[in-house]
Formats: structure tokens, C-alpha cells, sequence
């Protein structure tokens, strides 16, 4: 009885780790595990980093990256899917399609210092 249950134990656990990991939000391949959401909606979105590192700006919807780059240090990013653009300082760095319905992410890596 002792045996089985030490052995169940580790197993309900290792299943209830897989599967709340499986909740987890997805993310597409191309952006690293170690890179953060600063920013997440559906309609115009802004972020501006405190430190210098690289941005990825990702359409759950469309399950693609719409841009990445470098950011620096208090750069303005802007999705505005009334244009249909995303800038960087005011500068248009992709115009691809964005819907106002889209779900987009801000993802942001700081540079290593």
C-alpha cells in the first residue's frame, strides 16, 4: 500500500504540471522564452522601455510576428490599427495588415548590460 501510493503521488503530480503547463499562453517560436509581455490588447497600443533590448509585436490572431527590433531606452512603440501601421518613434517601421479586432502582444528582451 505504502509503495503504491509513493509512486502514485510523483505521477499525479507530474500530470498536473503538464497540464497546467499546457495553459500557458502560446507563443510563437521566433520569440524568447525569457522575453516579457509589456503590453497586450485589441485596439492602439504604446510601450516605451526604461532600458535598451528588442521588441516583438505579435498577432494572436494571425499566429505571426508582425515586427521585431531593437528599442531603446524611452523609444515610443505604437500599434495603431486605425492605419494599419506600427512605428517606432513616429517613424513607420510596418505597415502590414492590422485589423482593430486583432489581439496583439508586446513582447520586450532588455539587452544584456
Amino acid at each position: 500500500m505504502m509503495r503504491t501510493r509513493s509512486i502514485a503521488l510523483p505521477i499525479i503530480w507530474l500530470l498536473a504540471l503538464a497540464i497546467f503547463s499546457g495553459c500557458q499562453e502560446d507563443r510563437i517560436n521566433n520569440i524568447p522564452s525569457n522575453a516579457t509581455v509589456a503590453a497586450s490588447g485589441d485596439s492602439h497600443l504604446t510601450y516605451a522601455p526604461t532600458v535598451d533590448g528588442t521588441v516583438w509585436v505579435y498577432d494572436v490572431n494571425s499566429d505571426r510576428i508582425d515586427y521585431s527590433g531593437p528599442l531603446m531606452a524611452n523609444q515610443s512603440l505604437v500599434i495603431n490599427p486605425d492605419t494599419k501601421q506600427i512605428l517606432v518613434d513616429a517613424r513607420v517601421v510596418s505597415d502590414k495588415t492590422l485589423s482593430s479586432g486583432d489581439q496583439h502582444r508586446i513582447y520586450f528582451l532588455a539587452s544584456p548590460q
